[in-house]
C-alpha cells in the first residue's frame, strides 16, 4: 500500500455520501488515495482493534467511538460530523399492507435487522423503548416488533436488499438509506418525531494508521461546509454544537 494512500473505515450508511467525499478530497489532494472500508461501525472498530491499518474511523454512533477510545485506538478528540433518522421501508407493492407502525402488530412479519451490537440496532432499541412509553403505541405493540426482528443482516443496505428482494416485509434503517436507486422499489414510512430517535455520526484518527496528516485533512473536509454540504445531499443533517466533543 502506498504512503500516499489513506484508509478511511466507515460506517455502511456512510456508502454514497463518503464515496463522493472521496471524490472531492482527491480532486483537492490529487497526490493521496482514499480506500473506503464499509462495515458496521462495531465490526470496523473491532478490525481496528485487531490491527487492521486505517487512518480515519466513522461510526454511526457515539458508543463504538468510545469504546475505541477506551481500548487506546483514537488519536485525538473524535468530532461529530452529521446526524441521521430512523425510517420503515416497505415493498412497494405493499402485499401486507403496512402502513403505519401499528401495522406491525403480527406474529408472521418478518422485519429484517443487523446484529446485536450495530449502531442501527441500538437505535432501534431506543425506538421501541420510546413506543413502549408513547400512550398511542404501548409496550404491547413494542415486543410485537421486537420479536419480529430478524437480526440477519451484516449491514443497514442488507437490511435495505432483504425487503426489495422479499426476504423480509419491511425494515427499519437510516432514513438516508431510502436512496434514488431502491426508491422505485421501495416505500419509506415516516417515523413519528415524539417516537424517533436521532442517530449522530463521529469520526476520528486512529493509531493504526501512518499517514495521518493527509488523514486530518479529509477529517477536515468532512467538517468542512463543503463536506456538509456533501452529505446533506445525502439526507444527513449537521450535528449539534453540543455534540461536536
Amino acid at each position: 500500500m502506498s504512503s500516499n494512500e489513506i484508509v478511511v473505515f466507515a460506517a455502511g450508511s456512510l456508502v454514497d455520501s463518503f464515496a463522493e467525499l472521496q471524490t472531492a478530497f482527491e480532486r483537492q489532494e490529487p497526490a493521496t488515495e482514499v480506500r473506503l472500508r464499509f462495515a458496521s461501525a462495531d465490526q470496523l472498530r473491532r478490525a481496528i482493534g485487531d490491527g487492521a491499518r486505517a487512518e480515519v474511523f466513522a461510526s454511526a454512533d457515539w458508543a463504538q467511538m468510545r469504546e475505541a477510545q477506551h481500548q487506546g485506538l483514537i488519536v485525538g478528540e473524535p468530532r461529530a460530523f452529521a446526524t441521521n433518522r430512523l425510517t420503515l421501508l416497505i415493498s412497494r407493492a405493499n402485499p401486507r399492507r403496512i402502513s403505519s407502525l401499528a401495522d406491525l402488530a403480527r406474529d408472521d412479519l418478518r422485519l429484517a435487522a443487523e446484529h446485536t451490537d450495530a449502531p442501527l440496532t441500538v437505535y432501534t432499541r431506543a425506538l421501541l423503548a420510546n413506543l413502549g412509553r408513547a400512550p398511542v403505541y404501548g409496550p404491547t405493540l413494542a415486543r410485537q416488533i421486537e420479536r419480529a426482528l430478524v437480526p440477519t443482516a451484516r449491514t443497514v443496505r442488507e437490511i435495505v436488499t432483504q425487503v426489495v428482494d422479499g426476504k423480509a416485509d419491511a425494515g427499519i434503517v437510516y432514513l438516508t438509506d431510502y436512496t434514488p436507486s431502491v426508491q422505485s422499489f421501495l416505500t419509506s414510512i415516516e417515523i413519528p418525531a415524539d417516537v424517533n430517535v436521532t442517530a449522530t455520526y463521529t469520526i476520528a484518527l486512529t493509531r493504526t494508521g501512518t499517514n495521518l496528516e493527509a488523514a486530518a485533512a479529509f477529517v477536515d473536509l468532512v467538517c468542512s461546509s463543503v463536506g456538509q454540504r456533501i452529505l446533506a445531499r445525502w439526507g444527513f443533517g449537521p450535528a449539534a454544537a453540543s455534540e461536536a466533543r
